[in-house]
């Protein structure tokens, strides 16, 4: 008859699934997310251990499946997070995205031939034009954050995260500190163009290692006391609402604590 609150309940089944599969102390040269939905009962005092053993279980199962049927080399499962992205009186809906990585090297900046369009997925722009169609600045950006921002080392031990949480930081809204920056080929930080009929649609590698080096610096200056990045999604909006239509980023950057199964380690 025990429940558990909707925040502990993500707490539990995303500490269990990273204790059981993630491997987070190793250095990875790509990442892929799987991702898989559920429902689960649910009453007005939050949800019992039954429907949380219940969903552990099937989430086992999810992991298990996108890590047999990767095929990544050298793989193993980087991060579990689980989060609740809707919920009732009677059922909650979690999101669960499974993350795994391959093991190698990587370079660390964006190279002469990385000049991308800044969106929507229409690969390399400039004399590169054609080029890697279904891919763009968004997702290099969030490629070379994910294999650039630090390997945690755990001394005979294997590295899973808890406390898992995300911080947004959206270009278009004026809340966030230092965003303007004369040195941005837009003029801030995050991409933002009050006039898409003005806005920059080619990046080019100075462009690239500009954002590269901003996002880094603002996941580390948002990074809570005692926790680590555990990744970056860079994705790209077009808001119609404000008074003139404008094209920014949204950077989505998780946290968590990390822990290791062993004794003598070293982050």
């Amino acid at each position: 008859g025990e429940t558990l609150e909707t925040e502990e309940a993500m707490w539990h089944l995303t500490a269990l699934l990273n204790f059981d599969y993630g491997d987070a102390g190793h250095e990875f040269s790509e990442f892929v997310n799987d991702t898989s939905y559920i429902v689960i009962s649910k009453t007005d005092d939050g949800v019992s251990y039954e429907e949380l053993n219940n969903a552990y279980t099937d989430l086992q199962e999810f992991v298990e499946t996108a890590y047999e049927t990767s095929d990544l080399d050298d793989k193993h499962v980087y991060v579990v997070v689980a989060k609740a992205v809707s919920e009732d009186d009677e059922n909650m809906t979690i999101e669960t995205v499974s993350t795994l990585g391959t093991l190698g090297s990587y370079s660390s900046t964006f190279g002469p031939t990385d000049y991308w369009y800044f969106c929507c997925l229409e690969g390399k722009c400039g004399e590169y034009e054609g080029q890697y169609v279904g891919r763009d600045a968004t997702t290099e950006l969030t490629s070379k954050l994910n294999t650039n921002k630090g390997v945690l080392a755990a001394v005979g031990g294997r590295i899973y995260y808890t406390d898992v949480h995300s911080k947004y930081l959206y270009g278009a809204y004026t809340g966030i500190d230092n965003i303007a920056d004369p040195n941005s080929p837009c003029g801030y930080r995050i991409f933002f163009q009050m006039n898409d009929d003005n806005a920059i649609s080619c990046f080019c590698p100075d462009d690239m290692n500009y954002y590269l080096w901003s996002y880094n610096d603002l996941g580390n200056q948002y990074k809570p006391e005692g926790q680590h990045i555990i990744s970056f999604l860079v994705e790209y909006d077009y808001i119609a609402s404000l008074p003139v239509s404008s094209s920014s980023y949204i950077l989505t950057i998780d946290y968590g604590t990390a822990n290791v199964i062993s004794t003598g380690a070293d982050f």
